[in-house]
């Protein structure tokens, strides 16, 4: 299985990396990333528990810049930001549904917590320094705070349903 990853230097020297689940090899001699010693070493074995709730947030989080990305292309930016801000909880309702009918490892407030503090690390570490070299994102309310709120509060609630459901199917 093969990832590709953009890294940089500079600004001016962008190199394409080919990553697959043991390494990075990158197209420049005597430069390799190794990937999983460095996952084991901040603690996260992202085939396990982990690493499926995280897999799971990088789909919405993944979904939404699909809106972002697309609506830029062919719509104004504010009529993008009223479809994402729509868009964002329904899609987080619909893997946080996955998530609780196939695993449900944490519980519903646990989860919207780590589906919120990951879609909020990747904005500010991706999105504002990476691609749009800027923190002017943060300030507005519609195109991040109010996505951000709709997103906990979605996940939150499909997690409080799926465990009531599952409980009363398991009764009955």
């Amino acid at each position: 299985m093969s990832v590709t990853i953009w890294l940089s230097r500079n600004l001016e020297d962008v190199v394409l990396v080919r990553a697959n689940i043991l390494s990075m090899k990158v197209n420049k001699p005597n430069l390799v990333l190794q990937v999983r010693p460095f996952i084991y070493y901040i603690g996260l074995d992202l085939r396990g528990k982990t690493g499926i709730i995280l897999v799971h947030a990088l789909v919405g989080w993944a979904l939404c810049g699909a809106i972002m990305f697309v609506g830029m292309e062919v719509t104004s930016l504010q009529t993008i930001l009223i479809v994402h801000a729509i868009g964002a909880p329904i899609i987080f309702a619909a893997v946080s549904w996955v998530y609780f009918s196939k695993f449900s490892y944490t519980k519903p407030l646990q989860t919207a917590i780590i589906f919120l503090s990951f879609v909020v690390i990747v904005d500010f570490f991706v999105v504002a320094l990476l691609i749009n070299r800027s923190f002017d994102m943060f300030l507005s309310w519609l195109g991040t705070w109010l996505p951000f709120v709709l997103i906990f509060t979605s996940t939150y609630i499909t997690g409080l349903y799926m465990k009531k459901y599952s409980k009363s199917r398991d009764v009955s």
